[in-house]
């Protein structure tokens, strides 16, 4: 059997990485265009870092406007001290001029779409076919820790297509131009893959899942941009990780990422190029943690797969590309997993009275290898069996000498068949069944199918001061490991 890692990288090459016949015509039209263009201009955006994926449906194209122009047409935007105050800057007059002359070098190869801040050039019928953007930039005195200008672009050129083209159609609102460092990022991506060469391959498969999942659902709204910067630390923290080791540290930390924002951006630290996450919605959110458990559910499946054919299912099935063979499907529909017979709960047996004293429960998830997947939220997922999850009591106003208690109350039938409802009450414990020195914290291992929940108590002189409340889980076993026969493992 050929190893994980080997299988994936190959695949990548061979179904994600932009074709060789892709790359020369890419090469033939921005050779062309850049003749045609007065002044510098450069390849930019995903296909410039090397971590754009096949099909390649657009190139960005930054040019410098000439110096000599700006200062000739627009006077205004120059300070005194040489300072450009780019919001005087109107590049309507300049952009209606390349547009003119690009048409008649075009004529009938391509569509040329003028908008106010840039030019699109079309080479299909269609507007997803094949385009190159070009977007006007003023270089910047000041340079990248790479020696290389910060500039000044049309905030709308950070936008998507589909986003940039509902911008122009509100005509209304002012574009603004904001700093950034487009070479900056092509240098660190370039470097960041001179450390390790598993950088870019892992960001064209995460990008191909972000697609694919995508095109089945329009409210998975994660952004290709912040996925490459993710892996980007990624490896710049784990230096020596291989293509699927870089993979899997993702979709452990995706939910993480999306909590808040975390990545400042190159040119401009006050600004965070995670910033849209905190506009998406609780549905948006959710879809994308979906994903990502099912993502690590596969890779859990891909880990303890020992055969070449099955793996390269379940990488396409991780992919979001094809379903498993309907006699190898893993049935994971969610019946059964409300809450079913909870007779077994015990009541509290401490009278309750009203005190300043809170509590609420913190949950973590990681897995026999260490890996964790962040926070977890009370019946928020569905989780796998073989989780370890780490409760935290957090606590305020307890008096010293309390006594903090936990209550587990499974249901369902595998629960009962194992003997394992529980609803007793008991001291935070290890996975080994060892009482914590710190009572705050509890650890439970996923193992029963269906819906349950963990409860947490603080008692004071024999009196209930504070409750959690309930924490919910879900849980639905993976898949089991399929077995190999002997004689398949001998003669591959």
């Amino acid at each position: 059997m050929n190893s994980v890692n080997t299988i994936i990288t190959d695949y990548i090459k061979n179904n994600l990485s932009p074709k060789i016949t892709e790359k020369n015509e890419i090469k033939e039209k921005y050779s062309k265009l850049s003749k045609i263009l007065v002044g510098d201009n450069f390849q930019s955006g995903s296909y410039a870092r090397f971590t754009s994926i096949s099909p390649v449906n657009d190139l960005d194209v930054v040019w410098e406007l000439p110096m000599e122009i700006l200062k000739e047409r627009f006077p205004k935007i120059f300070s005194v001290e040489k300072i450009i105050y780019p919001n005087h800057l109107d590049v309507k007059e300049i952009i209606n001029d390349l547009s003119s002359k690009l048409k008649i070098e075009y004529n009938n190869v391509a569509r040329i779409k003028p908008q106010t801040h840039s030019v699109g050039i079309y080479f299909g019928a269609n507007d997803d076919d094949f385009s190159i953007d070009i977007v006007p930039a003023i270089p910047l005195q000041k340079k990248n820790e790479y020696g290389e200008c910060l500039y000044l672009i049309p905030e709308i050129s950070m936008l998507s297509k589909i986003k940039r083209s509902e911008r122009y159609a509100n005509k209304l609102e002012k574009i603004k131009w904001i700093k950034t460092d487009p070479r900056g990022y092509i240098k660190a991506a370039q470097k960041i893959n001179e450390i390790n060469d598993n950088f870019r391959k892992a960001t064209k498969f995460i990008k191909m899942w972000k697609q694919n999942c995508k095109i089945e659902n329009n409210n998975f709204k994660l952004k290709s941009f912040h996925i490459e910067q993710i892996i980007y630390d990624v490896v710049s923290k784990n230096s020596n990780h291989n293509c699927f080791q870089i993979i899997s540290s993702f979709y452990f930390q995706l939910v993480a990422r999306i909590s808040g924002t975390s990545i400042p951006d190159r040119a401009d630290g006050t600004i965070k190029i995670d910033e849209y996450i905190n506009e998406l919605s609780e549905v948006q959110k959710n879809k994308i943690k979906e994903k990502n458990l099912q993502a690590l559910s596969l890779i859990d499946e891909i880990e303890e797969t020992e055969d070449d054919s099955r793996l390269h299912d379940l990488i396409e099935k991780l992919l979001q590309k094809k379903e498993i063979k309907e006699d190898e499907k893993h049935e994971e529909n969610q019946e059964n997993l409300e809450l079913l017979d909870i007779s077994h709960c015990q009541n509290p047996i401490w009278p309750i009275i009203q005190t300043s004293c809170t509590v609420e429960i913190k949950c973590s998830a990681k897995n026999e290898k260490n890996l964790n997947i962040g926070e977890i939220k009370s019946d928020d997922r569905v989780m796998n069996d073989g989780w370890f999850l780490k409760y935290v009591a957090d606590v305020n106003n307890m008096p010293n000498d309390s006594k903090i208690y936990w209550q587990v109350v499974n249901t369902g039938e595998d629960a009962k068949i194992d003997g394992g409802l529980r609803g007793n009450f008991f001291k935070g414990r290890d996975l080994s069944g060892t009482e914590t020195n710190d009572q705050r914290i509890n650890w439970e291992a996923t193992k029963y199918k269906g819906k349950h929940w963990i409860e947490c108590f603080i008692v004071n002189d024999d009196k209930l001061i504070a409750r959690s409340g309930r924490f919910y889980v879900r849980i639905i076993p993976k898949r089991p490991k399929q077995k190999i026969p002997y004689w398949r493992r001998k003669y591959r």
